[in-house]
Protein backbone atom coordinates (compact mmCIF):
# COMPACT_ATOMS: atom_id res chain seq x y z
CA UNK A 1 0.00 0.00 0.00
CA UNK A 2 1.59 3.76 -0.98
CA UNK A 3 1.47 6.20 1.88
CA UNK A 4 2.49 9.43 0.83
CA UNK A 5 3.40 12.04 3.04
CA UNK A 6 0.77 14.15 4.83
CA UNK A 7 1.51 17.35 2.50
CA UNK A 8 -1.16 18.81 0.31
CA UNK A 9 1.01 19.45 -2.13
CA UNK A 10 1.04 16.62 -2.98
CA UNK A 11 -2.43 16.31 -4.25
CA UNK A 12 -1.25 18.80 -6.77
CA UNK A 13 -0.47 17.74 -10.66
CA UNK A 14 2.79 17.20 -10.73
CA UNK A 15 3.58 19.34 -14.10
CA UNK A 16 2.54 22.47 -11.63
CA UNK A 17 4.68 21.83 -8.85
CA UNK A 18 7.88 21.62 -10.86
CA UNK A 19 6.96 24.37 -12.88
CA UNK A 20 9.34 26.57 -11.00
CA UNK A 21 11.82 29.26 -11.53
CA UNK A 22 15.09 28.35 -13.17
CA UNK A 23 18.14 30.32 -13.42
CA UNK A 24 19.43 30.97 -16.73
CA UNK A 25 22.61 28.80 -17.66
CA UNK A 26 22.79 27.42 -14.45
CA UNK A 27 25.22 24.33 -14.93
CA UNK A 28 23.21 20.71 -13.97
CA UNK A 29 26.12 19.57 -12.37
CA UNK A 30 25.87 20.40 -8.76
CA UNK A 31 22.58 18.92 -8.66
CA UNK A 32 23.97 15.73 -9.86
CA UNK A 33 26.73 15.81 -7.39
CA UNK A 34 23.86 16.29 -5.08
CA UNK A 35 21.63 13.47 -6.02
CA UNK A 36 24.18 10.82 -5.55
CA UNK A 37 24.16 11.23 -1.93
CA UNK A 38 20.23 9.55 -2.50
CA UNK A 39 22.97 6.02 -2.79
CA UNK A 40 24.05 7.16 0.68
CA UNK A 41 20.04 6.29 1.98
CA UNK A 42 20.02 2.87 0.09
CA UNK A 43 23.80 1.69 1.04
CA UNK A 44 22.56 2.23 4.89
CA UNK A 45 19.56 -0.14 4.33
CA UNK A 46 19.47 -1.81 1.17
CA UNK A 47 20.96 -5.04 0.32
CA UNK A 48 20.46 -5.83 -3.59
CA UNK A 49 19.64 -2.82 -5.72
CA UNK A 50 17.26 -4.25 -8.24
CA UNK A 51 15.51 -0.89 -9.95
CA UNK A 52 15.86 2.32 -10.74
CA UNK A 53 13.37 4.61 -11.94
CA UNK A 54 13.88 8.63 -13.18
CA UNK A 55 10.54 10.16 -14.13
CA UNK A 56 10.04 13.71 -14.87
CA UNK A 57 7.50 16.12 -16.23
CA UNK A 58 8.61 19.30 -17.64
CA UNK A 59 6.36 22.18 -19.83
CA UNK A 60 7.75 23.10 -23.10
CA UNK A 61 6.65 26.05 -25.55
CA UNK A 62 8.42 24.35 -28.47
CA UNK A 63 6.15 20.99 -29.58
CA UNK A 64 9.29 19.74 -31.11
CA UNK A 65 11.55 19.46 -27.71
CA UNK A 66 10.22 15.70 -27.37
CA UNK A 67 12.22 14.80 -30.55
CA UNK A 68 15.31 16.63 -29.98
CA UNK A 69 15.65 15.45 -26.78
CA UNK A 70 15.20 11.47 -28.03
CA UNK A 71 17.80 12.56 -30.45
CA UNK A 72 20.29 13.76 -27.57
CA UNK A 73 19.71 10.70 -25.59
CA UNK A 74 20.43 8.35 -28.16
CA UNK A 75 16.63 6.89 -28.19
CA UNK A 76 16.22 5.88 -31.61
CA UNK A 77 16.74 2.51 -32.10
CA UNK A 78 15.83 -0.21 -29.14
CA UNK A 79 16.73 0.05 -25.39
CA UNK A 80 19.93 -1.62 -23.72
CA UNK A 81 18.97 -4.97 -21.80
CA UNK A 82 17.78 -4.13 -18.64
CA UNK A 83 16.12 -0.50 -19.97
CA UNK A 84 12.05 0.35 -20.35
CA UNK A 85 11.96 4.27 -21.76
CA UNK A 86 9.34 6.44 -22.62
CA UNK A 87 9.20 9.89 -23.78
CA UNK A 88 6.62 11.51 -24.98
CA UNK A 89 4.27 14.92 -25.26
CA UNK A 90 1.33 15.32 -23.24
CA UNK A 91 -1.18 17.85 -23.40
CA UNK A 92 -2.33 19.61 -20.14
CA UNK A 93 -4.05 22.56 -19.05
CA UNK A 94 -1.26 25.20 -18.92
CA UNK A 95 -0.54 23.64 -22.50
CA UNK A 96 2.33 20.48 -23.76
CA UNK A 97 4.43 19.43 -21.39
CA UNK A 98 7.64 16.24 -22.11
CA UNK A 99 7.02 13.36 -20.21
CA UNK A 100 10.19 10.74 -19.39
CA UNK A 101 10.08 7.65 -17.70
CA UNK A 102 13.72 5.80 -17.57
CA UNK A 103 13.04 2.43 -15.52
CA UNK A 104 16.64 0.52 -15.12
CA UNK A 105 16.43 -2.94 -13.81
CA UNK A 106 19.21 -5.77 -12.95
CA UNK A 107 22.67 -5.04 -13.59
CA UNK A 108 21.22 -1.99 -15.30
CA UNK A 109 20.42 -0.53 -12.00
CA UNK A 110 23.95 0.14 -11.12
CA UNK A 111 24.30 2.56 -13.33
CA UNK A 112 21.27 4.63 -12.37
CA UNK A 113 23.18 7.63 -11.41
CA UNK A 114 25.21 7.96 -14.99
CA UNK A 115 21.84 7.47 -16.40
CA UNK A 116 21.00 10.50 -14.68
CA UNK A 117 23.93 12.45 -15.46
CA UNK A 118 22.99 12.06 -18.81
CA UNK A 119 19.45 12.93 -18.47
CA UNK A 120 19.79 16.27 -16.84
CA UNK A 121 22.62 17.10 -19.45
CA UNK A 122 20.13 16.31 -22.52
CA UNK A 123 17.63 18.72 -20.89
CA UNK A 124 20.04 21.21 -20.22
CA UNK A 125 21.04 21.17 -24.01
CA UNK A 126 17.43 21.86 -24.59
CA UNK A 127 17.26 24.86 -22.09
CA UNK A 128 14.99 22.79 -19.83
CA UNK A 129 15.74 22.66 -15.71
CA UNK A 130 13.21 20.38 -14.29
CA UNK A 131 13.13 18.51 -11.32
CA UNK A 132 14.13 14.52 -12.34
CA UNK A 133 12.35 12.54 -9.55
CA UNK A 134 14.56 9.03 -8.31
CA UNK A 135 13.21 6.33 -6.95
CA UNK A 136 15.58 3.08 -5.71
CA UNK A 137 13.94 -0.11 -5.08
CA UNK A 138 15.30 -3.68 -4.00
CA UNK A 139 15.72 -5.80 -1.67
CA UNK A 140 16.77 -4.63 2.02
CA UNK A 141 18.48 -5.51 5.24
CA UNK A 142 17.18 -7.89 7.66
CA UNK A 143 15.54 -5.43 10.15
CA UNK A 144 11.77 -3.86 10.84
CA UNK A 145 10.67 -1.88 7.92
CA UNK A 146 10.23 1.16 10.04
CA UNK A 147 14.27 0.96 11.48
CA UNK A 148 15.30 -0.01 7.54
CA UNK A 149 13.53 3.05 6.98
CA UNK A 150 14.76 4.96 9.51
CA UNK A 151 18.32 3.94 9.28
CA UNK A 152 18.44 4.98 5.43
CA UNK A 153 17.43 8.81 6.38
CA UNK A 154 19.86 8.41 8.88
CA UNK A 155 22.47 8.36 6.58
CA UNK A 156 21.91 11.55 4.80
CA UNK A 157 21.12 13.23 8.38
CA UNK A 158 16.85 13.65 7.56
CA UNK A 159 15.44 15.85 10.38
CA UNK A 160 11.84 16.89 10.07
CA UNK A 161 10.66 13.20 9.70
CA UNK A 162 7.45 11.99 8.75
CA UNK A 163 6.97 8.53 10.34
CA UNK A 164 4.17 5.93 9.51
CA UNK A 165 4.04 1.90 9.99
CA UNK A 166 1.19 -0.25 10.39
CA UNK A 167 3.68 -3.32 11.60
CA UNK A 168 4.23 -5.18 8.18
CA UNK A 169 4.65 -1.94 6.25
CA UNK A 170 6.63 1.76 6.94
CA UNK A 171 7.52 4.95 5.54
CA UNK A 172 9.47 8.11 6.88
CA UNK A 173 10.03 11.19 4.79
CA UNK A 174 12.08 13.84 5.82
CA UNK A 175 14.48 16.92 4.49
CA UNK A 176 18.12 16.73 4.33
CA UNK A 177 20.25 19.75 3.26
CA UNK A 178 22.39 16.79 1.08
CA UNK A 179 19.55 16.71 -1.47
CA UNK A 180 18.07 19.21 -3.87
CA UNK A 181 15.04 20.72 -2.55
CA UNK A 182 12.10 19.71 -3.97
CA UNK A 183 8.66 20.69 -4.22
CA UNK A 184 7.49 19.51 -0.91
CA UNK A 185 9.06 20.54 2.55
CA UNK A 186 10.31 16.89 2.46
CA UNK A 187 12.65 16.06 -0.21
CA UNK A 188 14.01 12.07 0.43
CA UNK A 189 11.46 9.30 1.27
CA UNK A 190 12.58 5.25 2.33
CA UNK A 191 9.51 2.81 2.38
CA UNK A 192 9.94 -0.58 3.35
CA UNK A 193 7.76 -3.77 3.52
CA UNK A 194 8.11 -7.31 4.96
CA UNK A 195 7.85 -9.64 1.79
CA UNK A 196 7.94 -13.71 2.58
CA UNK A 197 11.40 -13.78 4.44
CA UNK A 198 12.80 -10.62 3.79
CA UNK A 199 12.36 -6.93 2.88
CA UNK A 200 11.14 -4.82 0.10
CA UNK A 201 12.92 -1.64 0.01
CA UNK A 202 12.80 1.87 -1.66
CA UNK A 203 14.01 4.87 -1.27
CA UNK A 204 13.43 8.04 -3.51
CA UNK A 205 13.89 11.70 -3.77
CA UNK A 206 11.62 13.62 -3.53
CA UNK A 207 9.00 11.15 -2.44
CA UNK A 208 8.45 7.18 -3.21
CA UNK A 209 5.79 6.76 -6.14
CA UNK A 210 5.87 3.30 -5.92
CA UNK A 211 3.26 1.30 -3.92
CA UNK A 212 4.85 -0.23 -0.76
Amino acid sequence: MRRSVALAALALPLSMLLAVQRPGGESAAPAVAEMQTLGLAWEAAGDRLEQAVLFLQEPVEDRTAAERLAARLGWGGPAPAGEARSLRLVEGVGGPYVEVTWRLSGQAALGWAERYRELRRALAAEGLWPQVQVELAGSGKDADPLALAEAALDAVGARQREPWSDGRSASVAGYTPLLPPGPYAVNVQAAARRSGGGSRLWVAWPTVRSDY
